[in-house]
């Protein structure tokens, strides 16, 4: 019998060593899972942010695009503002400014009837009609530069 008791002893304190470490174990691991989760929510965050995020911040503060768009004098440009006549179209006449000359001519089924081409006559003109020529030329000249035939000097 003196054999079987020493026996049971230790196999006693082997469970319970084995026990205590798996208490400890356990504690530890919460205590570190705790611990990293306390260290998370203190933390300093560092915000990344990219350039495209920045922009949509700060757009609506800049000012519009289109007024800083410089407008490209090529040699393709200069010459289809040579080419090019703009054409205003009223009732059964067409008007277009050429050569700082303004013309009309009637308007068919075709389009614009080259022998009716005249220039227009302001001399002869009463207020409402000038007005009418004023508009006309207002509108053929919108938004063109140097439309003087100035050479600048």
């Amino acid at each position: 019998m003196s054999l079987k008791t020493p026996d049971i002893i230790i196999l006693g304190d082997i469970v319970q060593y084995f026990v205590g470490s798996f208490i400890t174990f356990i504690g530890m691991f919460v205590f570190f899972a705790f611990m990293s989760t306390v260290q998370t929510i203190n933390k300093p965050k560092k915000h990344r942010y990219s350039q495209s995020h920045i922009h949509t911040l700060v757009k609506p503060l800049l000012p519009p695009m289109s007024s800083l768009k410089k407008e490209l004098v090529t040699q393709s440009s200069k010459h289809l503002q040579n080419v090019q006549i703009k054409v205003i179209i009223l009732g059964p006449d067409a008007f277009w400014i050429k050569d700082n000359v303004l013309y009309t001519a009637k308007i068919t089924q075709d389009g614009v009837d080259k022998n009716t081409t005249i220039p227009v006559d302001t001399m002869g003109m009463d207020k409402v009609e000038l007005d009418k020529m004023i508009f006309i030329v207002d509108q053929l000249q919108n938004g063109q530069k140097h439309d003087t035939g100035s050479s600048g000097d």
